[in-house]
Protein backbone atom coordinates (compact mmCIF):
# COMPACT_ATOMS: atom_id res chain seq x y z
CA UNK A 1 0.00 0.00 0.00
CA UNK A 2 1.26 3.58 -1.43
CA UNK A 3 1.18 6.53 1.64
CA UNK A 4 -1.44 7.86 -0.62
CA UNK A 5 -3.45 4.83 -0.20
CA UNK A 6 -3.24 4.42 3.75
CA UNK A 7 -4.30 8.17 4.07
CA UNK A 8 -7.40 7.49 1.53
CA UNK A 9 -8.28 4.66 3.90
CA UNK A 10 -7.52 6.96 7.16
CA UNK A 11 -9.67 9.82 5.69
CA UNK A 12 -12.74 7.33 4.57
CA UNK A 13 -12.83 5.58 7.78
CA UNK A 14 -13.56 9.47 9.26
CA UNK A 15 -16.01 10.11 7.10
CA UNK A 16 -19.56 10.41 8.36
CA UNK A 17 -22.65 12.00 8.35
CA UNK A 18 -22.50 14.96 10.94
CA UNK A 19 -25.80 17.00 12.60
CA UNK A 20 -25.65 20.71 13.01
CA UNK A 21 -24.31 20.96 16.64
CA UNK A 22 -21.02 18.39 15.60
CA UNK A 23 -20.19 20.84 12.61
CA UNK A 24 -21.28 24.00 14.29
CA UNK A 25 -17.73 24.59 16.05
CA UNK A 26 -15.91 24.08 13.17
CA UNK A 27 -18.04 26.54 10.99
CA UNK A 28 -17.72 29.25 13.02
CA UNK A 29 -14.10 28.64 12.65
CA UNK A 30 -14.55 28.86 9.12
CA UNK A 31 -12.78 25.42 8.72
CA UNK A 32 -16.28 23.58 6.65
CA UNK A 33 -15.03 22.92 3.18
CA UNK A 34 -18.45 22.36 0.70
CA UNK A 35 -17.65 20.26 -2.61
CA UNK A 36 -19.88 20.27 -5.28
CA UNK A 37 -21.97 17.54 -6.02
CA UNK A 38 -20.37 15.32 -8.37
CA UNK A 39 -17.08 15.33 -6.26
CA UNK A 40 -15.72 12.81 -4.55
CA UNK A 41 -15.26 13.62 -0.59
CA UNK A 42 -12.61 11.79 -0.18
CA UNK A 43 -11.14 12.01 -2.93
CA UNK A 44 -11.06 16.02 -2.86
CA UNK A 45 -9.85 15.43 0.68
CA UNK A 46 -6.53 13.39 -0.45
CA UNK A 47 -5.84 16.25 -2.42
CA UNK A 48 -6.21 18.33 0.47
CA UNK A 49 -4.30 16.66 2.89
CA UNK A 50 -1.79 16.02 0.58
CA UNK A 51 -1.35 19.82 -0.41
CA UNK A 52 -1.76 19.08 -4.36
CA UNK A 53 -2.00 23.30 -4.74
CA UNK A 54 -2.41 23.21 -8.24
CA UNK A 55 -5.38 20.97 -8.23
CA UNK A 56 -7.19 22.73 -5.20
CA UNK A 57 -6.55 26.16 -6.22
CA UNK A 58 -8.24 24.98 -9.56
CA UNK A 59 -11.15 23.65 -7.95
CA UNK A 60 -11.04 26.56 -5.61
CA UNK A 61 -10.98 29.29 -8.63
CA UNK A 62 -13.97 27.32 -10.92
CA UNK A 63 -16.13 26.65 -7.48
CA UNK A 64 -16.13 22.46 -7.12
CA UNK A 65 -14.96 23.45 -3.90
CA UNK A 66 -15.48 26.84 -1.18
CA UNK A 67 -15.57 27.47 2.35
CA UNK A 68 -18.86 26.94 3.59
CA UNK A 69 -20.83 30.06 3.78
CA UNK A 70 -23.53 31.53 6.24
CA UNK A 71 -26.34 30.87 3.62
CA UNK A 72 -24.71 27.43 3.61
CA UNK A 73 -25.88 26.62 7.30
CA UNK A 74 -29.70 27.93 6.74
Amino acid sequence: MTPSDILRAKLNLETAQLTWPELERHFARGDVIKVAAGMDLVDTALHVAENNAATVQAWLADGRIARAELSDAE
